[in-house]
């Protein structure tokens, strides 16, 4: 996964939140994703037109401690595109 992609949102998934609970899911499909704080703040920051590495340094100002960030979203949007969420291209 280049930092360059941009990821590409399905807009057929939902987000609802209970009680500080984050859950995607799409209507016509049996699954839902449960979302942790990080994986929502990531999709929440996909809007078609930000790359990755657009995405990790907005984050990177938030939790500029993380030595792993860009690791972690990569692999956030790897487990979202798996889930058909987003696609990177």
């Amino acid at each position: 996964m280049n930092a360059q992609h941009v990821p590409q949102l399905n807009s057929n998934f939902r987000l609802e939140e209970f009680d500080n609970e984050r859950i995607l899911y799409h209507p016509a499909q049996p699954q839902a994703i449960y979302l942790n704080e990080t994986a929502a703040l990531v999709l929440g920051l996909c809007d078609n037109a930000r790359s990755i590495e657009e995405i990790v340094e907005l984050l990177r100002e938030v939790f500029p401690e993380s030595e792993s960030l860009e690791t972690d979203v990569k692999a956030t949007l790897g487990e979202l595109s798996g889930y058909g969420v987003v696609r990177i291209s």
